[in-house]
């Protein structure tokens, strides 16, 4: 998230230059829209429904809707790209392994995406401050050719 926020703070005057034609500006508002300010959105989706809990509105209608799009598109995303996955650059051999990514992939959902978003934003945060970032220095160790 923190590198993506500098990456576009970097280039925040592409949409506007006419020289970087329809895809330069389509890609920046795509990353702007859908990655940069994603976490901020499902923060504010989690608040808005916490309050909506508190304040007492409990129309079990519109959260048993919301909950199964919620799980039935967090369940296409999965599916989707364990098939893939496993149709180009096969991983995973035995079918309990398999099982075992689609339950971890139906937990996701409740754990890893929340907590995701609150690392995500806390990076935003300190990138918004200003915060030197400190990247650790990567070792090229070239590819190993298996034989």
């Amino acid at each position: 998230q923190r590198g993506l926020c500098e990456v576009l703070s970097m280039h925040r005057g592409m949409p506007l230059q006419a020289r970087r034609g329809l895809p330069g500006t389509l890609g920046y508002a795509y990353f702007m829209l859908f990655e940069a300010l994603a976490p901020l959105i499902e923060l504010f989706g989690y608040a808005c429904f916490a309050v909506l809990l508190f304040i007492g509105y409990r129309n079990w209608e519109v959260w048993a809707g919301m909950f199964a799009l919620a799980v039935g598109l967090s369940s296409v995303v999965t599916l989707a790209s364990l098939f893939i996955q496993q149709s180009f650059a096969p991983v995973v051999s035995r079918p309990v392994d398999l099982l075992r990514l689609l339950v971890a992939g139906g937990f996701e959902m409740f754990f890893f995406k929340p907590l995701t978003a609150v690392w995500r934003v806390k990076a935003m945060l300190l990138f918004a401050r200003g915060q030197q970032a400190k990247w650790d220095p990567i070792a090229r160790k070239g590819f190993q050719v298996k034989a």
